[in-house]
């Protein structure tokens, strides 16, 4: 899912004396970087015609470069020398991107602000305007979960800097279709065993279990992992290809099609499978699905009173994603 064409540029009456319209600092962490992703989605006539700046961790430069296909994107390391900036949105919020934001020059910076209550700093003539996310909450149906969601936060950002309406994501999922604009059967299964920390790692025991029964249903199943599931490699090859550190976007190129399917924990592959149009299920224990699996991408599994879910849930959903 690639940003591109639209209608209205938004930027059309600023100066053309300027290197970027708007810069984007993304965070740190991959998930919390395609939240960001998910929110700047919401308005994507903002980047028709202008002249967008993406920062990311280097490790993820390629990836974004794929994402953002008609803008620059550049790593915090790439960033020297002044750059003439319109507009900033500082997702990263950390001295990395205060220190990034040192270079530019001329913009008006939105970030956030974690004191004691949630709220949006805007900063304009070095003066701090703030707006409580509590009062924008408030606003919105406290049945309706989507303003609930980790990607909501951002998107209050996005609203503020660009002085356009909330909005929540378009209902339009764009998944991949056949020619015959039919979906295609699941024929791979990549599994990401991933996570940042412990709550987010689904036992190995039980993805073993997971993987010889997908393998038993006829499925090509393919395993990977990153560094903090290392140990674990030689477990995982015994049923399935097992890759480590395989780069991002070699597998959005290679693998991410409509034939496939992405299982995986609360981690960044799975919101990169989301975004480009893949099914996905998600594997969630102690974090909240509620707030943490890419809205409206597929289905995720969680169990009960925040435990993690026994193998032959996770395999009902996959089942159910895969008319298994």
């Amino acid at each position: 899912m690639k940003f591109g064409s639209l209608v209205n540029n938004i930027f059309s009456n600023q100066s053309t004396n300027v290197d970027y319209d708007i810069a984007i600092l993304l965070p740190k962490i991959l998930g919390d970087s395609m939240m960001s992703v998910h929110a700047l989605k919401c308005y994507p006539e903002f980047f028709i015609g202008a002249k967008v700046l993406i920062v990311t961790e280097s490790v993820y430069k390629n990836l974004f470069m794929i994402i953002f296909n008609d803008h620059a994107v550049k790593s915090y390391s790439e960033i020297s020398g002044v750059v003439s900036v319109g507009k900033i949105i500082d997702f990263r919020g950390d001295e990395v991107s205060k220190s990034i934001k040192s270079y530019f020059y001329g913009a008006d910076q939105y970030a956030f602000d974690f004191g004691e209550e949630l709220s949006i700093a805007v900063v304009k003539n070095t003066k701090t305007y703030l707006t409580k996310f509590s009062d924008i909450n408030a606003q919105f149906d406290q049945e309706d979960m989507r303003h609930q969601h980790a990607w909501f936060m951002d998107a209050i950002l996005v609203s503020k800097a660009l002085g356009m309406p909330l909005r929540y994501p378009s209902q339009d999922v764009k998944h991949y279709r056949s020619s015959d604009n039919t979906v295609p059967a699941i024929k791979t299964i990549l599994c990401f065993p991933c996570g940042s920390n412990s709550l987010k790692h689904y036992p190995v025991e039980n993805w073993l279990l997971i993987i010889q029964a997908l393998i038993n249903a006829g499925f090509n199943v393919s395993v990977f992992l990153g560094d903090t599931e290392k140990e674990h490699q030689a477990a995982f090859s015994v049923f399935a290809p097992t890759f480590l550190n395989t780069p991002l976007e070699n597998i959005v190129r290679h693998y991410f099609n409509g034939e496939t399917l992405v299982v995986a924990n609360d981690c960044g592959p799975l919101h990169v499978a989301a975004l480009f149009g893949v099914k996905v299920v998600g594997i969630f224990g102690p974090t909240n699905e509620k707030v943490w699996f890419p809205y409206q991408y597929g289905q995720a599994v969680r169990g009960l009173n925040s435990e993690w879910p026994t193998t032959d849930e996770v395999l009902n959903v996959i089942n159910h994603c895969t008319d298994m």
